[in-house]
């Protein structure tokens, strides 16, 4: 597994993560052996990055994977959840959020903290609750190590809420064909000139990137027989020298 440096918080994470947001359900639980099996793949390949939320599969995301990763030693991966705004509808509630998560999660720390799908509304949201001071207290608590973003808005939100905070990482939807949407290309290339390590989703566009028609696929063939149609998603976003993680929400073995 090939991993990446990050210089400002020197730590080394697998090029490829584990998004669990895709994880399937049976009879509206998460399909534990099947999501097991998938992280023991992930894991003893090599991957040492794994990325949950409160509010995914119904709240129950990051329940499973603090019971997942509890198998493995806790200094050999580093886990990553979000402050999503979903989850709670008052600052009071928000205030306590961090010490459900950790017992959700099992866990000590977290060593990624994100502020969760950040927008322009959100962005006004933080600012009136002042919630960046109570995310620097959980830091200084040593209830997480490094604090990021998660984003979903216009380039010109995007600056802004770069401006307003001095964020360790940040998590941008990237790929190939989406390089004008959201922040976009534009938006990497900003992060990279500020130096702050980029984490990417939807690298394969949920799936849309990993197969095509016959005739659009034979010209992949073409250059290389061997890799799969979705790798080549992968290596365009891992080809960025500012990315250090690419999330891929795997939920099949095959994948």
């Amino acid at each position: 597994m090939e991993k990446r440096k990050w210089q400002n918080i020197n730590v080394e994470t697998s090029l490829l993560g584990f998004g669990a947001m895709r994880l399937k359900t049976k009879e509206g639980q998460i399909d534990e052996e099947k999501a097991f099996a998938l992280f023991d793949k992930a894991y003893y390949s090599g991957v040492n990055y794994f990325g949950t939320a409160r509010v995914y599969t119904n709240g129950l995301n990051e329940g499973f994977v603090g019971k997942a990763l509890k198998r493995y030693p806790r200094e050999s991966f580093y886990l990553a959840t979000k402050c999503s705004f979903m989850a709670f509808k008052t600052k009071e509630e928000f205030e306590g959020i961090i010490d459900k998560q950790l017992e959700s999660l099992q866990v000590d720390y977290i060593d990624f903290y994100l502020m969760h799908a950040l927008s322009k509304d959100r962005l006004k949201q933080m600012k009136e609750w002042d919630m960046m001071t109570t995310v620097k207290k959980w830091k200084e608590e040593g209830k997480i190590r490094h604090i990021g973003f998660s984003f979903h808005d216009d380039y010109d939100t995007f600056i802004e809420i770069l401006d307003y905070f001095d964020w360790e990482f940040c998590q941008i939807q990237l790929n190939y064909v989406d390089q004008s949407i959201q922040q976009g290309i534009k938006g990497y290339y900003e992060l990279e000139k500020r130096g702050i390590p980029a984490i990417i989703m939807e690298p394969v566009k949920g799936g849309k990137l990993a197969k095509f028609s016959e005739d659009v696929e034979e010209v992949f063939k073409s250059y290389n027989a061997e890799a799969s149609i979705a790798s080549w998603a992968l290596r365009w976003v891992g080809s960025l020298p500012g990315v250090k993680v690419i999330l891929s929400g795997m939920n099949e073995m095959d994948q």
